[in-house]
């Protein structure tokens, strides 16, 4: 398969020719449709994420495709879903992650495109744990902001800010990738939004 695969830290990708992965058990293999670009990945190949493994590794977590294989143990999806995939990589068992707060995970395994291969290649092998159903009506490019841009602000508006109909909310740098979609979740919720950014022409 082909693969971007990065070499050395502020390098630049490189197009090379990789065997396709096998899923392990527990593990489904997606057929990569699209895969976003964002300061996340920027920042890790300029190595400034800490330099946290050794290259080569190929980047890219905001990844969308079609289930090809799944492993032994697999339950949840099958070959031929569309899915899209989740950023953080975390032991499964512990009881934040049992209660679905992955975020607080007591053993945490790090993150994809970081800590274990991504999906700037055709194909990635992932933990089942790591996709997530992507609807019918939404387009494989757009669906790679869901669960990075979206699902962000959907997190503050439910868990944190608790936003309700008629609350007033500012958006402090409203003109960035979370902040657009920020000001349109708060705007879904039924608050009255204000827009700030330091650059007059994003508002």
């Amino acid at each position: 398969m082909k693969a971007q695969v990065l070499q050395s830290w502020g390098g630049r990708l490189t197009l090379v020719d990789r065997p396709r992965p096998a899923p392990q058990a527990g593990e489904v293999l997606v057929a990569v449709r699209a895969c976003g670009v964002g300061l996340t990945v920027l920042n890790y190949m300029s190595g400034q994420l800490g330099r946290p493994e050794t290259l080569p590794r190929v980047p890219g977590h905001e990844i969308t495709g079609v289930v090809a294989e799944v492993g032994r143990d697999v339950t949840a999806v099958r070959a031929g879903d569309r899915v899209m995939t989740f950023f953080y990589l975390t032991c499964g068992r512990c009881e934040f992650c049992r209660a679905g707060r992955d975020a607080l995970c007591r053993d945490p395994r790090g993150n994809l495109g970081v800590h274990r291969d991504g999906g700037y290649a055709e194909f990635v092998a992932l933990p089942e744990a790591n996709v997530l159903p992507l609807p019918e009506r939404v387009p494989f490019i757009e669906g790679t902001a869901i669960p990075d841009a979206i699902a962000t602000p959907y997190h503050v508006c439910v868990s944190r800010a608790r936003v309700h109909v008629g609350d007033r909310a500012v958006v402090v740098g409203a003109g960035g990738g979370v902040g657009i979609h920020m000001l349109q979740m708060m705007r879904f919720f039924g608050a009255r939004v204000v827009a700030v950014d330091v650059d007059d022409t994003k508002l």
